[in-house]
Protein backbone atom coordinates (compact mmCIF):
# COMPACT_ATOMS: atom_id res chain seq x y z
CA UNK A 1 0.00 0.00 0.00
CA UNK A 2 1.39 3.38 -0.77
CA UNK A 3 2.58 4.58 2.19
CA UNK A 4 0.65 8.11 2.88
CA UNK A 5 -3.01 6.14 1.29
CA UNK A 6 -1.48 4.23 4.71
CA UNK A 7 -1.63 6.97 7.03
CA UNK A 8 -4.42 8.50 5.45
CA UNK A 9 -6.95 5.68 5.38
CA UNK A 10 -5.51 4.62 9.14
CA UNK A 11 -6.62 8.37 10.77
CA UNK A 12 -10.22 8.11 8.38
CA UNK A 13 -11.23 4.49 9.58
CA UNK A 14 -9.78 4.57 13.39
CA UNK A 15 -11.04 8.33 14.73
CA UNK A 16 -11.90 8.77 18.00
CA UNK A 17 -13.44 9.57 21.06
CA UNK A 18 -14.68 8.79 24.20
CA UNK A 19 -15.22 9.49 28.01
CA UNK A 20 -15.54 13.15 29.64
CA UNK A 21 -12.53 15.35 29.15
CA UNK A 22 -10.17 15.84 32.13
CA UNK A 23 -8.15 19.11 32.69
CA UNK A 24 -5.32 16.98 31.20
CA UNK A 25 -7.17 16.44 27.74
CA UNK A 26 -8.50 19.98 27.93
CA UNK A 27 -4.80 20.60 27.69
CA UNK A 28 -4.42 17.91 24.80
CA UNK A 29 -7.17 19.15 22.94
CA UNK A 30 -5.62 23.01 22.91
CA UNK A 31 -2.00 21.57 22.19
CA UNK A 32 -3.97 19.74 19.24
CA UNK A 33 -5.60 22.55 18.02
CA UNK A 34 -2.55 25.02 18.52
CA UNK A 35 -0.78 23.03 15.52
CA UNK A 36 -3.49 22.64 13.14
CA UNK A 37 -4.34 26.26 13.56
CA UNK A 38 -2.03 27.85 11.11
CA UNK A 39 -3.05 25.50 8.15
CA UNK A 40 -7.56 25.91 9.27
CA UNK A 41 -9.32 28.08 6.68
CA UNK A 42 -12.92 29.51 6.80
CA UNK A 43 -13.07 26.45 4.07
CA UNK A 44 -11.92 23.74 6.28
CA UNK A 45 -14.21 20.66 6.98
CA UNK A 46 -12.59 18.16 8.71
CA UNK A 47 -8.97 17.93 11.04
CA UNK A 48 -7.90 14.67 12.25
CA UNK A 49 -5.23 13.29 14.54
CA UNK A 50 -3.92 10.07 15.42
CA UNK A 51 -1.27 9.06 17.70
CA UNK A 52 0.35 6.44 15.96
CA UNK A 53 2.78 5.60 18.63
CA UNK A 54 -0.57 3.99 20.73
CA UNK A 55 -1.56 1.96 17.62
CA UNK A 56 -1.53 -1.69 18.20
CA UNK A 57 -2.84 -3.50 14.70
CA UNK A 58 -3.47 -6.85 15.47
CA UNK A 59 -6.29 -6.51 17.54
CA UNK A 60 -7.97 -4.27 14.73
CA UNK A 61 -7.19 -7.07 12.40
CA UNK A 62 -8.78 -9.65 14.35
CA UNK A 63 -11.79 -7.82 15.03
CA UNK A 64 -11.88 -7.18 10.52
CA UNK A 65 -11.29 -10.76 10.59
CA UNK A 66 -14.36 -11.63 12.85
CA UNK A 67 -16.86 -9.41 11.47
CA UNK A 68 -15.37 -9.82 7.47
CA UNK A 69 -13.78 -13.78 7.70
CA UNK A 70 -13.35 -13.48 3.54
CA UNK A 71 -11.11 -10.37 4.07
CA UNK A 72 -8.12 -12.44 6.07
CA UNK A 73 -6.05 -13.13 2.77
CA UNK A 74 -6.24 -9.34 2.21
CA UNK A 75 -6.07 -8.03 5.96
CA UNK A 76 -2.77 -10.11 6.34
CA UNK A 77 -1.06 -8.67 3.23
CA UNK A 78 -2.13 -5.03 4.27
CA UNK A 79 -1.46 -6.23 7.98
CA UNK A 80 2.49 -6.60 6.86
CA UNK A 81 3.09 -3.23 4.85
CA UNK A 82 1.07 -1.13 7.13
CA UNK A 83 3.11 -2.67 10.06
CA UNK A 84 6.65 -1.90 8.51
CA UNK A 85 4.99 1.00 7.60
CA UNK A 86 4.85 2.15 11.21
CA UNK A 87 7.93 0.35 11.93
CA UNK A 88 9.56 2.65 9.96
CA UNK A 89 7.81 5.95 11.40
CA UNK A 90 8.22 5.24 14.59
CA UNK A 91 11.86 4.48 14.30
CA UNK A 92 12.67 7.76 12.93
CA UNK A 93 11.15 9.55 15.87
CA UNK A 94 7.82 9.74 14.27
CA UNK A 95 4.32 9.56 16.84
CA UNK A 96 1.37 11.50 15.87
CA UNK A 97 -0.06 12.60 12.39
CA UNK A 98 -2.65 15.15 11.77
CA UNK A 99 -4.96 15.83 8.44
CA UNK A 100 -6.67 18.52 7.59
CA UNK A 101 -9.27 18.92 4.51
CA UNK A 102 -10.54 22.32 3.13
CA UNK A 103 -12.35 22.40 0.11
CA UNK A 104 -12.58 25.51 -2.16
CA UNK A 105 -14.95 27.99 -3.35
CA UNK A 106 -15.41 26.02 -6.93
CA UNK A 107 -18.12 24.83 -8.17
CA UNK A 108 -18.17 21.62 -7.41
CA UNK A 109 -16.12 22.33 -3.92
CA UNK A 110 -12.39 20.43 -4.55
CA UNK A 111 -10.60 19.00 -1.57
CA UNK A 112 -7.62 19.71 -0.56
CA UNK A 113 -5.51 17.50 2.12
CA UNK A 114 -2.88 18.39 3.92
CA UNK A 115 -0.92 15.75 6.33
CA UNK A 116 1.00 17.55 9.41
CA UNK A 117 3.58 15.47 11.02
CA UNK A 118 5.17 17.16 14.13
CA UNK A 119 9.04 16.28 14.51
CA UNK A 120 9.38 15.53 18.20
CA UNK A 121 13.53 16.74 19.44
CA UNK A 122 16.19 13.91 17.87
CA UNK A 123 13.44 12.70 15.19
CA UNK A 124 15.52 11.84 11.76
CA UNK A 125 13.70 14.37 9.32
CA UNK A 126 14.90 12.79 6.27
CA UNK A 127 13.73 9.35 7.27
CA UNK A 128 10.14 11.08 7.98
CA UNK A 129 10.18 12.58 4.91
CA UNK A 130 10.96 9.70 2.79
CA UNK A 131 8.14 7.53 3.87
CA UNK A 132 5.91 9.90 2.28
CA UNK A 133 7.00 9.28 -1.28
CA UNK A 134 5.23 11.71 -3.87
CA UNK A 135 5.12 14.51 -6.61
CA UNK A 136 5.22 16.92 -4.06
CA UNK A 137 8.80 17.46 -1.86
CA UNK A 138 7.11 17.18 2.38
CA UNK A 139 7.85 20.71 3.78
CA UNK A 140 9.68 21.36 7.12
CA UNK A 141 8.23 24.87 9.04
CA UNK A 142 10.70 25.65 11.24
CA UNK A 143 9.78 27.12 14.92
CA UNK A 144 8.94 31.00 14.92
CA UNK A 145 7.68 33.20 17.40
CA UNK A 146 5.40 35.03 14.80
CA UNK A 147 2.03 34.82 14.24
CA UNK A 148 0.29 31.40 12.35
CA UNK A 149 -0.06 33.71 8.95
CA UNK A 150 3.65 35.40 9.84
CA UNK A 151 5.42 31.82 10.01
CA UNK A 152 3.70 30.17 7.13
CA UNK A 153 5.24 33.55 4.98
CA UNK A 154 8.66 32.29 6.09
CA UNK A 155 11.18 30.17 4.14
CA UNK A 156 9.98 26.85 3.61
CA UNK A 157 13.34 24.69 4.04
CA UNK A 158 13.52 21.22 2.95
CA UNK A 159 14.53 18.02 5.30
CA UNK A 160 17.85 18.76 6.14
CA UNK A 161 20.23 16.77 8.68
CA UNK A 162 19.53 14.84 11.29
CA UNK A 163 18.13 16.34 14.63
CA UNK A 164 14.93 18.11 14.96
CA UNK A 165 14.53 21.23 16.84
CA UNK A 166 11.26 21.13 19.27
CA UNK A 167 8.38 22.63 17.22
CA UNK A 168 9.41 21.66 14.02
CA UNK A 169 6.22 20.21 11.33
CA UNK A 170 6.58 18.13 8.42
CA UNK A 171 3.93 18.70 5.60
CA UNK A 172 2.53 16.64 3.37
CA UNK A 173 0.21 17.25 0.13
CA UNK A 174 -2.42 14.99 0.70
CA UNK A 175 -4.58 16.06 -2.45
CA UNK A 176 -4.68 19.46 -4.22
CA UNK A 177 -7.31 20.62 -6.37
CA UNK A 178 -6.53 20.46 -10.61
CA UNK A 179 -4.50 24.12 -10.91
CA UNK A 180 -3.95 24.81 -7.86
CA UNK A 181 -0.05 25.97 -6.31
CA UNK A 182 2.08 22.97 -5.31
CA UNK A 183 2.98 22.38 -1.70
CA UNK A 184 5.53 25.45 -0.95
CA UNK A 185 3.55 27.98 -2.66
CA UNK A 186 0.05 26.49 -1.55
CA UNK A 187 1.58 26.91 2.53
CA UNK A 188 2.39 30.73 1.86
CA UNK A 189 -1.28 31.64 0.37
CA UNK A 190 -3.28 29.88 3.27
CA UNK A 191 -5.56 32.02 4.98
CA UNK A 192 -5.38 31.41 8.49
CA UNK A 193 -9.02 31.93 10.33
CA UNK A 194 -9.68 31.87 14.03
CA UNK A 195 -12.12 28.38 14.82
CA UNK A 196 -12.53 28.11 18.47
CA UNK A 197 -15.02 25.23 17.85
CA UNK A 198 -11.56 22.76 16.96
CA UNK A 199 -10.37 23.60 20.49
CA UNK A 200 -13.77 22.65 22.24
CA UNK A 201 -14.27 19.67 19.31
CA UNK A 202 -11.30 18.00 20.59
CA UNK A 203 -11.66 18.50 24.11
CA UNK A 204 -15.18 16.52 23.76
CA UNK A 205 -13.43 13.72 21.35
CA UNK A 206 -11.06 13.17 24.42
CA UNK A 207 -6.95 11.74 24.75
CA UNK A 208 -8.12 9.02 22.65
CA UNK A 209 -5.89 6.95 19.65
CA UNK A 210 -7.20 9.26 17.08
CA UNK A 211 -10.04 11.64 16.68
CA UNK A 212 -12.15 13.55 13.69
CA UNK A 213 -13.70 16.50 13.91
CA UNK A 214 -16.38 17.61 11.17
CA UNK A 215 -16.46 21.33 11.06
CA UNK A 216 -18.91 23.35 8.72
CA UNK A 217 -17.63 26.16 7.14
CA UNK A 218 -18.81 29.41 9.32
CA UNK A 219 -20.88 30.50 5.84
CA UNK A 220 -22.44 26.78 5.80
CA UNK A 221 -25.82 27.69 8.07
CA UNK A 222 -26.24 30.84 5.34
CA UNK A 223 -26.00 29.25 2.38
CA UNK A 224 -28.24 25.83 3.01
CA UNK A 225 -31.10 28.34 5.10
CA UNK A 226 -30.93 30.72 1.42
CA UNK A 227 -31.00 28.01 -1.03
CA UNK A 228 -33.20 25.21 0.97
CA UNK A 229 -35.34 26.67 3.31
CA UNK A 230 -37.49 23.68 3.49
CA UNK A 231 -36.27 20.11 3.44
CA UNK A 232 -37.46 18.01 0.79
CA UNK A 233 -40.93 15.95 0.77
CA UNK A 234 -38.00 12.86 0.17
CA UNK A 235 -36.26 14.18 3.76
CA UNK A 236 -39.28 14.25 5.77
CA UNK A 237 -39.95 18.28 4.76
CA UNK A 238 -39.41 20.82 7.86
CA UNK A 239 -37.25 24.05 8.02
CA UNK A 240 -33.82 23.58 7.03
CA UNK A 241 -32.62 25.57 10.80
CA UNK A 242 -33.14 22.22 12.60
CA UNK A 243 -29.98 20.86 10.87
CA UNK A 244 -27.75 24.39 10.91
CA UNK A 245 -28.73 24.65 14.72
CA UNK A 246 -29.13 20.99 15.17
CA UNK A 247 -25.31 20.24 13.95
CA UNK A 248 -22.19 23.49 14.66
CA UNK A 249 -19.76 21.08 14.70
CA UNK A 250 -18.92 17.24 15.37
CA UNK A 251 -16.39 14.96 16.91
CA UNK A 252 -16.43 11.24 16.52
CA UNK A 253 -14.01 8.26 16.61
CA UNK A 254 -12.80 4.80 18.13
CA UNK A 255 -10.83 4.02 20.40
CA UNK A 256 -9.18 0.58 18.77
CA UNK A 257 -9.35 -2.53 20.23
CA UNK A 258 -8.29 -3.79 22.64
CA UNK A 259 -9.08 -0.91 23.85
CA UNK A 260 -12.76 -0.51 21.63
CA UNK A 261 -14.50 2.36 22.49
CA UNK A 262 -16.51 4.93 20.49
CA UNK A 263 -17.54 7.88 21.29
CA UNK A 264 -19.84 10.41 18.83
CA UNK A 265 -20.65 14.43 20.81
CA UNK A 266 -22.90 16.50 18.12
CA UNK A 267 -22.70 20.02 19.29
CA UNK A 268 -25.88 22.12 18.71
CA UNK A 269 -26.97 26.02 19.81
CA UNK A 270 -29.09 25.06 22.47
CA UNK A 271 -30.89 22.35 24.07
CA UNK A 272 -34.18 22.72 22.42
CA UNK A 273 -32.00 22.47 18.99
CA UNK A 274 -30.30 19.33 20.18
CA UNK A 275 -33.95 18.04 21.02
CA UNK A 276 -35.16 19.01 17.31
CA UNK A 277 -31.70 17.54 15.39
CA UNK A 278 -32.51 14.21 17.28
CA UNK A 279 -36.17 14.01 15.90
CA UNK A 280 -34.87 15.02 12.71
CA UNK A 281 -32.19 11.52 12.60
CA UNK A 282 -34.78 9.83 14.12
CA UNK A 283 -37.00 10.89 11.38
CA UNK A 284 -34.08 10.47 8.31
CA UNK A 285 -33.29 6.38 10.11
CA UNK A 286 -36.48 5.75 9.47
CA UNK A 287 -36.73 6.75 5.87
CA UNK A 288 -33.88 5.23 4.89
CA UNK A 289 -34.55 2.16 7.00
CA UNK A 290 -37.67 1.93 4.66
CA UNK A 291 -35.56 1.66 1.55
CA UNK A 292 -36.10 -1.80 -0.61
CA UNK A 293 -31.83 -1.75 -0.88
CA UNK A 294 -31.58 -1.20 2.88
CA UNK A 295 -34.36 -3.95 3.98
CA UNK A 296 -32.33 -6.35 1.04
CA UNK A 297 -28.98 -5.92 2.51
CA UNK A 298 -29.74 -4.65 5.99
CA UNK A 299 -32.21 -6.88 7.36
CA UNK A 300 -30.92 -5.31 10.96
CA UNK A 301 -31.15 -2.08 10.11
CA UNK A 302 -33.74 -1.04 12.32
CA UNK A 303 -31.72 -2.99 15.54
CA UNK A 304 -28.56 -1.03 14.82
CA UNK A 305 -30.10 2.25 13.98
CA UNK A 306 -31.68 1.84 17.49
CA UNK A 307 -28.63 0.86 19.28
CA UNK A 308 -26.20 4.42 17.35
CA UNK A 309 -28.98 6.92 17.65
CA UNK A 310 -27.52 9.70 20.02
CA UNK A 311 -28.84 10.55 23.34
CA UNK A 312 -29.28 14.69 24.01
CA UNK A 313 -27.25 15.78 27.07
CA UNK A 314 -27.88 19.41 27.26
CA UNK A 315 -26.80 20.94 24.49
CA UNK A 316 -25.34 18.57 22.87
CA UNK A 317 -26.13 14.82 21.40
CA UNK A 318 -23.72 11.96 22.07
CA UNK A 319 -23.56 8.61 21.85
CA UNK A 320 -20.89 6.64 24.03
CA UNK A 321 -20.12 2.52 23.54
CA UNK A 322 -16.98 0.77 25.06
CA UNK A 323 -16.07 -2.70 25.45
CA UNK A 324 -17.31 -3.08 28.76
CA UNK A 325 -20.75 -1.62 27.69
CA UNK A 326 -23.83 -4.10 26.58
CA UNK A 327 -24.43 -1.83 23.82
CA UNK A 328 -21.42 -2.02 22.07
CA UNK A 329 -21.31 -6.03 22.51
CA UNK A 330 -24.77 -5.52 21.10
CA UNK A 331 -24.03 -3.86 18.15
CA UNK A 332 -21.02 -5.99 17.16
CA UNK A 333 -23.08 -8.78 16.85
CA UNK A 334 -26.12 -7.64 15.16
CA UNK A 335 -23.15 -6.23 12.82
CA UNK A 336 -21.67 -9.50 12.19
CA UNK A 337 -25.17 -11.03 11.47
CA UNK A 338 -25.90 -8.46 9.41
CA UNK A 339 -22.69 -8.30 7.05
CA UNK A 340 -23.61 -12.16 5.91
CA UNK A 341 -25.52 -10.85 3.22
CA UNK A 342 -23.16 -8.14 2.23
CA UNK A 343 -20.05 -11.05 2.71
CA UNK A 344 -22.07 -13.41 0.35
CA UNK A 345 -22.87 -10.30 -2.03
CA UNK A 346 -19.24 -9.93 -2.35
CA UNK A 347 -18.42 -13.89 -2.92
CA UNK A 348 -20.94 -13.54 -5.66
CA UNK A 349 -18.92 -10.14 -7.34
CA UNK A 350 -15.75 -11.53 -6.89
CA UNK A 351 -16.94 -14.96 -8.41
CA UNK A 352 -17.75 -12.96 -11.55
CA UNK A 353 -15.45 -10.95 -11.47
CA UNK A 354 -12.83 -14.28 -11.93
CA UNK A 355 -15.24 -15.82 -14.55
CA UNK A 356 -14.46 -12.38 -16.23
CA UNK A 357 -10.92 -12.56 -15.83
CA UNK A 358 -11.17 -16.32 -17.37
CA UNK A 359 -12.69 -14.95 -20.22
CA UNK A 360 -10.27 -12.18 -21.09
CA UNK A 361 -7.76 -14.84 -21.00
CA UNK A 362 -9.25 -16.82 -23.67
CA UNK A 363 -9.77 -14.02 -25.61
CA UNK A 364 -6.14 -13.15 -25.26
CA UNK A 365 -4.99 -17.13 -26.32
CA UNK A 366 -7.27 -16.80 -29.24
CA UNK A 367 -5.38 -13.12 -30.11
CA UNK A 368 -2.21 -15.15 -29.80
CA UNK A 369 -2.38 -18.46 -31.59
CA UNK A 370 -5.96 -17.83 -33.57
CA UNK A 371 -8.06 -20.54 -31.92
CA UNK A 372 -9.61 -20.84 -28.65
CA UNK A 373 -7.48 -23.33 -25.99
CA UNK A 374 -8.93 -26.96 -26.50
CA UNK A 375 -10.28 -28.38 -23.15
CA UNK A 376 -6.93 -30.11 -22.80
CA UNK A 377 -3.46 -30.13 -23.89
CA UNK A 378 -3.20 -33.83 -25.40
CA UNK A 379 -0.05 -35.84 -26.03
CA UNK A 380 0.35 -37.04 -29.53
CA UNK A 381 -1.70 -39.77 -29.47
CA UNK A 382 -4.76 -37.22 -28.28
CA UNK A 383 -4.43 -38.30 -24.53
CA UNK A 384 -5.62 -35.54 -22.34
CA UNK A 385 -2.72 -34.42 -19.70
CA UNK A 386 -3.51 -31.02 -18.42
CA UNK A 387 -6.55 -28.83 -18.00
CA UNK A 388 -7.29 -25.56 -20.11
CA UNK A 389 -6.58 -23.89 -16.89
CA UNK A 390 -3.37 -24.99 -17.29
CA UNK A 391 -2.63 -23.60 -21.05
CA UNK A 392 -4.16 -20.45 -19.74
CA UNK A 393 -1.97 -19.50 -17.24
CA UNK A 394 0.46 -17.20 -19.24
CA UNK A 395 -2.51 -14.98 -19.67
CA UNK A 396 -3.61 -14.69 -16.06
CA UNK A 397 -0.02 -13.66 -15.07
CA UNK A 398 1.25 -17.23 -13.69
CA UNK A 399 3.57 -17.08 -16.73
CA UNK A 400 6.66 -18.69 -13.83
CA UNK A 401 4.20 -21.27 -12.77
CA UNK A 402 3.09 -22.05 -16.52
CA UNK A 403 6.96 -22.61 -17.19
CA UNK A 404 7.13 -25.28 -13.78
CA UNK A 405 5.13 -27.72 -15.50
CA UNK A 406 5.64 -30.61 -17.69
CA UNK A 407 3.55 -30.34 -20.76
CA UNK A 408 4.03 -33.64 -21.39
CA UNK A 409 3.37 -35.36 -18.82
CA UNK A 410 -0.23 -35.96 -17.13
CA UNK A 411 -1.69 -33.98 -14.33
CA UNK A 412 -0.98 -36.90 -11.87
CA UNK A 413 2.56 -37.33 -13.01
CA UNK A 414 5.17 -37.17 -9.83
CA UNK A 415 6.22 -34.13 -11.15
CA UNK A 416 3.04 -32.12 -12.06
CA UNK A 417 1.03 -33.16 -9.22
CA UNK A 418 3.12 -31.41 -6.73
CA UNK A 419 1.90 -28.22 -8.31
CA UNK A 420 -1.91 -28.82 -7.86
CA UNK A 421 -1.10 -26.97 -4.35
CA UNK A 422 -0.38 -23.79 -6.45
CA UNK A 423 -3.26 -23.10 -7.48
CA UNK A 424 -3.78 -19.05 -8.69
CA UNK A 425 -6.47 -17.33 -7.11
CA UNK A 426 -8.56 -16.82 -9.73
CA UNK A 427 -9.43 -20.65 -9.89
CA UNK A 428 -10.78 -20.28 -6.45
CA UNK A 429 -14.47 -19.42 -6.15
CA UNK A 430 -15.17 -17.53 -2.92
CA UNK A 431 -18.53 -19.68 -3.09
CA UNK A 432 -16.66 -22.82 -2.31
CA UNK A 433 -17.81 -24.38 0.97
CA UNK A 434 -14.85 -26.52 1.42
CA UNK A 435 -12.99 -26.11 4.35
CA UNK A 436 -9.86 -26.92 3.02
CA UNK A 437 -9.65 -25.91 -0.94
CA UNK A 438 -7.77 -29.50 -1.79
CA UNK A 439 -6.57 -27.36 -5.28
CA UNK A 440 -10.45 -27.84 -6.68
CA UNK A 441 -11.97 -25.06 -9.04
CA UNK A 442 -15.71 -24.49 -9.70
CA UNK A 443 -15.41 -23.23 -13.42
CA UNK A 444 -15.35 -25.16 -15.89
CA UNK A 445 -15.81 -25.24 -19.45
CA UNK A 446 -18.43 -27.28 -21.03
CA UNK A 447 -17.48 -30.21 -23.44
CA UNK A 448 -18.71 -31.60 -26.41
CA UNK A 449 -19.03 -31.91 -29.94
CA UNK A 450 -21.58 -28.93 -30.33
CA UNK A 451 -20.06 -26.85 -27.72
CA UNK A 452 -16.94 -24.62 -28.52
CA UNK A 453 -14.82 -27.36 -26.94
CA UNK A 454 -15.63 -30.34 -29.04
CA UNK A 455 -11.89 -32.17 -29.43
CA UNK A 456 -8.50 -32.20 -28.69
CA UNK A 457 -8.20 -28.91 -31.05
CA UNK A 458 -8.98 -25.55 -30.07
CA UNK A 459 -11.87 -23.75 -32.17
CA UNK A 460 -11.78 -19.85 -33.60
CA UNK A 461 -14.33 -17.26 -33.09
CA UNK A 462 -15.85 -17.24 -37.13
CA UNK A 463 -16.59 -21.07 -35.54
CA UNK A 464 -19.14 -19.93 -33.41
CA UNK A 465 -22.14 -19.49 -36.44
CA UNK A 466 -24.47 -18.76 -33.11
CA UNK A 467 -22.60 -15.54 -32.01
CA UNK A 468 -20.62 -14.69 -29.40
CA UNK A 469 -22.94 -13.18 -27.27
CA UNK A 470 -25.59 -16.33 -27.18
CA UNK A 471 -22.83 -19.04 -26.64
CA UNK A 472 -21.31 -20.36 -23.20
CA UNK A 473 -17.87 -20.29 -22.74
CA UNK A 474 -17.12 -21.18 -19.19
CA UNK A 475 -19.73 -21.84 -16.07
CA UNK A 476 -19.68 -21.97 -12.58
CA UNK A 477 -20.63 -25.76 -11.07
CA UNK A 478 -20.91 -26.99 -7.64
CA UNK A 479 -17.99 -28.24 -4.98
CA UNK A 480 -19.70 -31.62 -5.70
CA UNK A 481 -18.76 -31.02 -9.75
CA UNK A 482 -15.73 -29.53 -9.23
CA UNK A 483 -12.01 -30.92 -10.32
CA UNK A 484 -8.73 -30.35 -9.58
CA UNK A 485 -7.60 -27.96 -11.50
CA UNK A 486 -4.65 -28.77 -13.22
CA UNK A 487 -7.19 -32.51 -14.48
CA UNK A 488 -8.06 -32.13 -17.38
CA UNK A 489 -11.87 -32.69 -16.63
CA UNK A 490 -15.10 -30.34 -16.84
CA UNK A 491 -18.42 -30.46 -17.53
CA UNK A 492 -20.09 -32.99 -20.07
CA UNK A 493 -22.44 -30.96 -22.12
CA UNK A 494 -25.83 -33.36 -22.76
CA UNK A 495 -28.22 -32.08 -25.48
CA UNK A 496 -30.97 -34.43 -24.27
CA UNK A 497 -30.52 -33.22 -21.04
CA UNK A 498 -28.67 -29.60 -21.17
CA UNK A 499 -29.66 -28.62 -17.40
CA UNK A 500 -28.56 -31.77 -15.51
CA UNK A 501 -25.93 -31.39 -13.14
CA UNK A 502 -26.11 -27.38 -13.29
CA UNK A 503 -26.69 -24.95 -10.29
CA UNK A 504 -26.36 -25.83 -6.43
CA UNK A 505 -23.84 -22.86 -6.15
CA UNK A 506 -26.26 -19.79 -5.88
CA UNK A 507 -30.14 -20.12 -5.20
CA UNK A 508 -31.80 -20.06 -8.65
CA UNK A 509 -29.28 -20.35 -11.16
CA UNK A 510 -25.93 -20.50 -12.14
CA UNK A 511 -23.24 -17.51 -13.40
CA UNK A 512 -21.73 -18.05 -17.09
CA UNK A 513 -18.87 -16.52 -19.38
CA UNK A 514 -20.36 -16.19 -23.04
CA UNK A 515 -17.85 -16.08 -25.57
CA UNK A 516 -17.73 -12.72 -26.10
CA UNK A 517 -16.52 -12.10 -22.24
CA UNK A 518 -19.65 -11.23 -20.44
CA UNK A 519 -20.89 -12.93 -17.09
CA UNK A 520 -24.33 -13.31 -16.94
CA UNK A 521 -26.59 -15.12 -14.26
CA UNK A 522 -28.42 -17.68 -15.79
CA UNK A 523 -31.81 -18.71 -14.01
CA UNK A 524 -32.72 -22.20 -13.81
CA UNK A 525 -34.90 -24.32 -14.35
CA UNK A 526 -35.15 -23.48 -17.73
CA UNK A 527 -36.83 -24.02 -21.05
CA UNK A 528 -34.65 -27.17 -22.22
CA UNK A 529 -34.35 -25.65 -25.64
CA UNK A 530 -32.96 -22.47 -24.80
CA UNK A 531 -30.95 -23.85 -22.44
CA UNK A 532 -29.55 -26.06 -25.09
CA UNK A 533 -29.18 -23.75 -27.69
CA UNK A 534 -26.61 -20.81 -24.89
CA UNK A 535 -24.12 -24.14 -25.46
CA UNK A 536 -24.32 -25.01 -28.82
CA UNK A 537 -22.10 -23.38 -31.38
CA UNK A 538 -23.43 -23.71 -34.77
CA UNK A 539 -27.24 -24.56 -33.88
CA UNK A 540 -28.89 -21.88 -35.88
CA UNK A 541 -30.82 -21.63 -32.56
CA UNK A 542 -32.84 -18.03 -32.96
CA UNK A 543 -31.15 -15.42 -31.02
CA UNK A 544 -32.33 -15.47 -27.66
CA UNK A 545 -33.31 -12.64 -25.20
Amino acid sequence: MHARKAVFLFVVAWLAACGPATAQEKSDAAARARIVAPFVEEGTVMVAHADLSRVKIEPVVALVRQLVPEAAAEMAQGQAQFEAWLDKFRGAGGKEVYVVVTVGGGLPPEPSVLVLVPIAPGADRRALAALFPGAEPPQVLEPRQLTPAEALRSPLPGPRGEQARSGELLVVSGVRPAGAPELAARLKQLKPVDRPEIAKAFAAAGDTVAQLLVLPPPYAARVIEETMPEFPKAAGGGPSTVLTRGLLWAAVGIDPPPEISLRLVIQSKDAQAAEAFRAKLAEWVKLVGQQKEVVKLLPKFDEIAALVLPKVEGDRLVIRLDRDTKALTDLLAVVQATAEPLRAEARRNQSVNNLKQLGLAMHNYHSVYRRFPAAAICDNSGKPLLSWRVAILPYIEQQTLYKQFHLDEPWDSEHNKKLIAKMPAVYRSPQSKRASNQGRTNYVVPVGPETIFPGTKGIEFRDIRDGSSNTILILEVSDQQAPIWTKPDDWPFDPKDPGRGLGGVYDGGFHATFADGSVRFLPLPQDAAKLRALFTRDGREPVLP
